[in-house]
């Protein structure tokens, strides 16, 4: 089934690619008429394909992380996470509303856009992320939990939250796929009975390494905002062209 492909694609490449996967979702159901929120079973299972993509990536990044500094990530992870549910939980409740506004969700894009391309004017005070303190960490996880709002994108405000701590974009990129695990599995276990729904497990099959693959691809184009102050603008300039074109139809065709 191709729309599923799609929606594999979709939740791959946009997971950790700074542009939005639920920006990108809600435009599929807008514009394709692919419904994702037909389909919430198997985006939890493509969401947690993307979990795996991660463990790919970086597994001996995290074999000697949860070796040797697991008790500062956990202390990271905790505040982090804290920020995130209080923030969610002061959204939550107007998610509704502003998915089914493709005028928010066109505003979505040109703030993750502004958030990119603010994080090119930030200094560096610190090379790697064990270096910040609990409120660091918390005021990160905040800023993640606007990205519930559709059009920001989690990974673009990680990485801003990150910058704006002082984090070299390097260490501002690891923070943001190491702190992508807890948040997905969060994600993944918030929305679990949704996998009742039973699908053909060939499609299953397929449609897990597809994200699982394409996830990779996601995390090859996050690691390219560590490449240079000016790095993140490319995103940027994408994210903008795509909010303020959909908000220029939407307003006047």
């Amino acid at each position: 089934n191709w729309s599923i492909l799609f929606l594999a694609l979709i939740q791959g490449l946009t997971e950790f690619i700074p542009v939005s996967s639920s920006g990108h979702l809600a435009l599929a159901e807008h514009f394709f008429h692919l419904r994702p929120s037909e389909h919430l079973g198997l985006l939890v299972w493509l969401h947690f394909a993307t979990l795996f993509s991660i463990f790919f990536f970086m597994p001996r990044k995290l074999f000697n992380l949860f070796r040797s500094s697991f008790l500062l990530l956990a202390k990271a992870f905790f505040w982090s996470l804290l920020g995130t549910a209080l923030v969610y939980g002061l959204l939550s409740s107007f998610l509704k509303v502003l998915f089914d506004s493709l005028f928010m969700v066109y505003f979505g894009f040109l703030l993750t856009s502004l958030f990119l391309s603010s994080a090119s004017f930030c200094g560096i005070k610190k090379e790697k992320w064990e270096g910040l303190d609990s409120w660091q960490f918390f005021f990160i996880g905040a800023v993640q939990g606007v990205a519930i709002l559709p059009g920001i994108s989690r990974s673009g405000s990680v990485f801003l939250a990150s910058r704006l701590c002082g984090l070299a974009p390097s260490a501002a990129v690891e923070y943001s796929l190491l702190l992508s695990i807890p948040t997905i599995f969060a994600g993944v276990i918030k929305q679990w009975h949704h996998l009742a729904i039973l699908y053909p497990p060939d499609l299953l099959t397929v449609s897990f390494l597809f994200a699982m693959f394409t996830g990779l691809l996601g995390i090859f184009g996050l690691t390219l905002l560590s490449r240079g102050r000016w790095a993140p603008l490319p995103f940027a300039l994408y994210c903008f062209t795509l909010g303020s074109v959909g908000l220029f139809f939407h307003f006047f065709l």
